[in-house]
Order: structure tokens, then sequence, then C-alpha cells
């Protein structure tokens, strides 16, 4: 049976305008609740940036009663590859985080050298040939090759509801595939977050991140 990594995006950030920060993570909480999600080992890619000390806490908190985990989304989302200074900042705020999810999937060498001085080891990145030339089976980056690297596919990088046949027919590999999942895309139909969880019950797993 195929499993998954669960990678959500923007966390901290509203459904529109993404620049304005989800007061008290009230947008977050209702996806949470909407989907059913318990205690699924899922990333959560937040944008410390945007949120103020007390969204940051009520997120710290959140992963302290559950066994989902923060994973770095940059700082304030905004475009540019990703390098030491938007990584320190945001490990700053979340120092229990070890995996990195570029904003727009924008990274490089440069990242992968800020990455590994900051002691974080897993990035999950975008679409081979769009995105980076690594191929779309999890790989070893970076000068040292202590950064693992995990690709986006096509067909799981859009809103829940259209991944859950994706998820529900995915062919069984030796290596678990990470389906991105855009929560805030999410606002035009929340019932496809249920739907989604469903299908990956028993499938999702976490990953060694030392």
């Amino acid at each position: 049976m195929s499993q998954f990594v669960v990678v959500v995006h923007d966390v901290g950030q509203c459904p529109e305008p993404q620049s304005e920060p989800d007061r008290a993570l009230s947008y977050f909480r209702s996806w949470w609740e909407a989907g059913g999600w318990t205690d699924e080992p899922i990333y959560l890619a937040a944008v410390p940036g945007v949120m103020g000390d007390k969204e940051r806490g009520i997120l710290i908190d959140h992963c302290r009663g559950t066994n989902a985990r923060v994973c770095l989304h940059g700082w304030d989302h905004k475009r540019g590859k990703l390098g030491h200074g938007d990584l320190s900042a945001a490990l700053a705020v979340f120092p229990d985080a070890r995996t990195v999810c570029p904003p727009y999937f924008e990274y490089d060498d440069g990242t992968y050298e800020a990455m590994a001085s900051l002691g974080l080891r897993v990035i999950f990145g975008g679409l081979n040939g769009e995105h980076h030339q690594h191929g779309t089976m999890p790989t070893r980056v970076g000068a040292d090759g202590s950064i693992m690297h995990y690709s986006a596919m096509p067909w799981l990088y859009a809103h829940s509801y259209r991944m859950v046949g994706a998820v529900r027919n995915a062919a069984d590999l030796s290596y678990p595939l990470v389906v991105n999942v855009h929560h805030r895309w999410d606002a035009v139909s929340l019932s496809g977050v249920a739907r989604l969880r469903e299908a990956l019950a028993g499938r999702i797993v976490a990953l060694e991140e030392t």
C-alpha cells in the first residue's frame, strides 16, 4: 500500500487576501476540524512573518497537543530564492522545526547550504523539470549530501477534493509521496478536506528528520 507525507501550506495566512494574518488561527482551526484530523503526523508549513505572537503560540500548542509538526515555509511568503536570513528568522520562532517547504518552490544550492548550516535536513521541493532537476524520487542534495529532497507531484498539488482520487489510485512505491495541501485553497470546499483525510487514513507517515 502506498504511503504519503502530508504538507499543509500557508499556515498563518488567510484564504484571501493572502497577505492578511489568520487571526487566532481561526481559519486553520476550522480547516483542521472540517477534515477531522486528530493525531496524524502531518507537516504544517507555517509563515511566521505574517503571524503575531498569539498565533505562533497557538500553533506551537496545537502541535504539542497533536502529532503535527511545524515545517518552515520561509519567513513572509515573499518571492525569491529561500536563503539563510529567512530560514534563520523562522527557526528562531519555531526552534523545533526540522523541515523546509520553500514558498512558491523557489530555492537553489544556497538554500541547501543555509539548511545544512542550521541543522535542517529535509526539504519538500517542487515539481521536477519546473522547480528542480532532481527527479521524482527522494534524493540527497547539497554540497555534502546532507539534505533529503522530496519532490512534489502534479497530481498531488491541488485542492483537497481534487486529490482524493489520486491518493486512492496511487501506485505502490518503495518511498512515500508528498501530498501538498494548500489549506487556503480549500476555503471554497472545506468538505473536501474530510474526503482527503479518509482516503489517506492509515497511510500517512512521518520522515526521519535528522
